[in-house]
C-alpha cells in the first residue's frame, strides 16, 4: 500500500557448499492499465567475483540475510510483516 524499494543481501549457497555474497535491489512499478497488478522488478548480482565455476550444480537463493526499505519518495513502511489478510496464491 506504500510504494517503496528495498535493498537486500545474503549468501548464495551452491550445492557444493561454496558461498558467494550477493546483493540486490527491488523497485516497484505501477500497472500500465487501470486495475492491473503492481510489479516489483529486482536485480541481483554477486558482490565480488569469486573466480570459480560451479557449472554442474544449480545454486538456489534462500531468503536474504538482511532487508532494508529504500525510500523512493513516499516514505517507508513501519515493518515488513504482511497484512493479516494477505495470502500467497
Amino acid at each position: 500500500m506504500q510504494p517503496c524499494g528495498c535493498l537486500y543481501d545474503g549468501n548464495l549457497r551452491f550445492l557444493s557448499g561454496a558461498l558467494a555474497l550477493y546483493g540486490g535491489i527491488g523497485l516497484p512499478l505501477l500497472p500500465d492499465q487501470p486495475g492491473g497488478p503492481p510489479l516489483v522488478v529486482s536485480a541481483i548480482d554477486l558482490v565480488k567475483h569469486r573466480g570459480w565455476i560451479n557449472e554442474r550444480q544449480i545454486p538456489g537463493l534462500s531468503l536474504p540475510d538482511r532487508l532494508t526499505f529504500l525510500d523512493i519518495g513516499a516514505g517507508v513502511p513501519e515493518h515488513i510483516d504482511p497484512p493479516d489478510d494477505w495470502t500467497m496464491d
